[in-house]
């Protein structure tokens, strides 16, 4: 639903990072949305639930 923007993904995106991820990179280090369905045996989140998050490896929030 949404994906926060980290000042380090500013200075990545405008080249100023000192580490530059390989091309083609994923930014996206914290991101946020509601639970739309769960799988068998979860029982920590139900559907409407909001939440958030980091992905794994910390990058792809900005994928869909």
């Amino acid at each position: 639903m949404a994906a926060g923007i980290n000042p380090v993904e500013t200075y990545i995106r405008s080249g100023q990072y000192p580490n530059l991820p390989d091309l083609p990179a994923i930014l996206g280090t914290e991101v946020s949305g509601i639970v739309e369905e769960v799988g068998q045996g979860v029982k920590h989140f139900k559907v409407g639930d909001k939440v958030f998050g980091k992905p794994i490896l910390g990058k792809g929030g900005y994928s869909q």
